[in-house]
């Protein structure tokens, strides 16, 4: 009989969400509720022992009780305090004792019958389940026996205690249905809060590892394949230094040996100086540096003029086909980072003697295609531990919804096209100029 479901603690639960329900489902009101009645039950049984009491005086033929009836008036009410002062989690000794002791007030004062009707909500309020419905049918029948040990047996005696109890049952049962309700709904709505949280967090370090992702990716695209360039150009550099000495046999070789180093060291600063720009924009999170007060045409034209691509050197050479028009910021953005981790590649793994960069309007889409006549390579095979590239470029174009298709095979060069549909909504972006075109050489397939 300590089945009782302890009662909701509303400084434990947060706030219900606005509209989220009213006091018919809230746990807590329905607590403060369930505490209101019991307090009004035992006031109820406190005035219906003082009424037995009085009533019994009253109607005594020696005008005062019997020792008997103020012995079972007293250890009810006694063993009733005890009980109510124990923990609701706590045992229920005493509820059995309350009713031997109703029992035997009410065989020695007909009056005492009356407590039936308050015990039945006590027995409602302190147990739960058939526990409850059982000590009720018990109460009814002791109610039932005693009012006719009094008075004989009569419909009224029979009919009281049972339409009492079925009210109480009625009510005490529905209150605890009610009640269990608002404790599953305020449990779900815990275990709904503690969903979300979970989900906000989930969120937030999806969206740092986007972020780390992203700044690896522009790492990536500028400073490290600008270190790559400047690498192979200082490393040219060095070879044209060694052969030096046989150009100098000759005014014009010498002349020529020194325009080439010159040359070679010049592309490396400036190619410096534009990776420089390019981290302190990452650090300013702007848009690519190529794009800055420029269209796509004319910042594409700057990235494959800007970085050698070819084995001896020589920048990529860049065409635009079909008519340029303004385009998303973001797909602008992601095509200037997939041209200059592209043309990287090229530079660094190709070994190539051309490399062609094509831009493409078409009337729903745009295409970029990056193709060198170099060694080539599996498309298939694993990449190589560290490689980021391509990688880097399938999660730009992955991000914009866009496809990249890579062509390529030992020997037979390497051709990157990646492909971004546009909405059919003219874009917003600032106009674009004449582009300009440069003349590409023969794609090697």
């Amino acid at each position: 009989m300590n089945d009782r479901p302890e009662l909701p603690d509303s400084a434990a639960r947060p706030a219900p969400a606005a509209g989220a329900g009213t006091a018919a489902t809230d746990p807590a009101a329905l607590g403060r509720i369930w505490r209101w009645l019991r307090v009004c039950l035992d006031l109820l049984i406190a005035v219906l022992l003082v009424f037995v009491a009085l009533r019994g005086i009253a109607t005594a033929d020696a005008g005062h009780l019997s020792p008997a009836t103020w012995l079972w008036l007293a250890a009810f009410a006694i063993v009733y305090a005890i009980g109510r002062m124990q923990p609701d989690d706590g045992p229920r000794w005493w509820l059995p004792a309350v009713i031997a002791c109703f029992t035997g007030l009410a065989w020695t004062e007909p009056d005492g019958v009356w407590l039936a009707f308050p015990l039945f909500f006590l027995v409602l309020q302190a147990v739960a389940g058939w526990y409850a419905v059982a000590l009720v049918g018990v109460l009814t029948a002791l109610a039932i026996g005693t009012i006719a040990w009094h008075g004989g047996w009569s419909v009224g005696g029979v009919a009281g205690p049972v339409l009492g109890a079925a009210v109480a049952l009625m009510v005490g049962l529905g209150f605890r249905m009610l009640l269990r309700e608002a404790t599953t709904r305020a449990e779900a709505i815990d275990e709904l809060l503690a969903a979300r949280a979970d989900v906000a967090e989930m969120s937030r370090r999806a969206g740092e590892l986007d972020e780390r992702a992203r700044l690896a990716a522009d790492i990536h695209d500028t400073v490290a394949q600008g270190l790559s360039s400047i690498q192979l150009l200082l490393h040219s550099a060095e070879a044209s230094a060694r052969d030096h000495d046989d150009a100098a046999r000759t005014p014009d070789g010498r002349a020529a040996s020194t325009e080439r180093t010159i040359g070679q060291i010049r592309m490396a600063r400036e190619v410096a100086a534009d990776n420089l720009r390019e981290t302190r924009r990452i650090i300013a999170a702007l848009q690519p540096g190529a794009l800055s007060g420029a269209d796509l045409p004319v910042a594409l034209a700057r990235v494959c003029a800007a970085a050698p691509a070819t084995a001896d050197g020589d920048p990529a050479t860049f065409t635009v086909d079909g008519d340029p028009r303004p385009l998303p910021a973001d797909v602008e953005a992601t095509l200037v980072r997939v041209a200059q981790a592209s043309i990287a590649n090229v530079a660094r793994h190709a070994r190539a003697d051309r490399c062609a960069v094509t831009l493409t309007y078409q009337p729903v889409s745009v295409a970029l295609d990056v193709v060198d006549d170099g060694v080539g390579f599996d498309p298939a095979a694993a990449p190589p531990s560290g490689a980021v590239g391509i990688a880097g470029v399938r999660r730009r174009m992955a991000a914009l919804g866009g496809t990249v298709s890579i062509e390529s095979a030992p020997g037979s060069g390497c051709g990157v096209s990646v492909h971004v549909p546009l909405d059919d909504a003219p874009s917003t972006t600032r106009p674009a100029p004449a582009a300009p075109h440069a003349h590409s050489p023969k794609e090697p397939r």
